[in-house]
């Protein structure tokens, strides 16, 4: 029996939180995510200086604070000095990064957990253990999945806590040889047995794509989607989620 895709059933990932809505990556952002009833929050996370993990984008501080400089050059205490909120709206000003375990406090009621890992290069040596320790003292209840553009760093977390379910994002498919992930490879999308959820750019979904994916019993996730009418699209590839910076326009 053939299975269906209702548009109608199509899950939504609130991108750093609904950073639509507040300043991403911070408590105000995945708060509201929560209160607007996202399947999941997807949060980035990385390592400071002190080896403490902190949720946040990129690996300068410039874009969305008031600080500079790298984060694994900084120390927590640093970090939780700057505003994190006001570049987004001065009403943010009191916003701070947050760790991780911060999050990991929040009450998240019915929503779920994607960390996605920046560690290009292996830049942030054993932040993967420290993450994986992170989650099992905070005994975090709802699904958690580790995220990532690397697939080193995926079979790192699949050793680490093999029991929680990984999320592998790609740029996407160039040919039938060829994956844009942290660089440019020589494979498929669906050639690692242990992933389960396979993430692409809306530039290359397609219903092709989705249909191997369920073919193999894959999740499939697109993400830059922001406009309604690209959601609509996307609802009718069948796609599983859509990874939006505003999950209200998918629910």
């Amino acid at each position: 029996m053939t299975q269906s895709y209702s548009i109608f059933a199509t899950g939504v990932i609130a991108h750093r939180g609904a950073s639509g809505y507040a300043p991403e990556n911070t408590i105000a952002a995945i708060l509201k995510a929560i209160d607007l009833g996202a399947d999941y929050v997807e949060i980035d996370v990385h390592m400071t200086a002190d080896r403490k993990i902190v949720v946040f984008h990129d690996e300068g501080l410039e874009r969305t604070t008031n600080g500079n400089g790298k984060i694994h050059n900084k120390t927590l205490l640093h970090l939780s000095t700057l505003d994190a909120g006001s570049w987004y709206d001065k009403k943010f000003a009191a916003e701070k990064i947050p760790t991780l375990e911060n999050i990991l406090l929040l009450d998240f009621k019915k929503t779920n957990l994607i960390i996605e890992v920046k560690n290009t290069n292996n830049i942030y040596n054993n932040i993967e253990k420290q993450i994986v320790e992170i989650v099992k003292e905070s005994n975090f209840n709802n699904h958690l999945v580790y995220k990532s553009f690397g697939t080193e760093v995926l079979l790192r977390f699949k050793e680490l806590d093999p029991k929680r379910d990984l999320l592998y994002v790609t740029i996407g498919p160039v040919l039938n040889f060829l994956v844009i992930d942290d660089g440019l490879r020589i494979g498929s999308l669906f050639e690692f047995d242990y992933i389960k959820y396979i993430q692409v750019h809306r530039l290359f979904m397609s219903k092709s794509l989705v249909k191997k994916a369920h073919k193999l019993n894959k999740k499939i996730i697109v993400w830059d989607v922001q406009k309604k009418s690209d959601i609509k699209k996307m609802k009718e590839l069948g796609v599983d989620f859509i990874e939006t910076d505003f999950p209200d326009y998918v629910k």
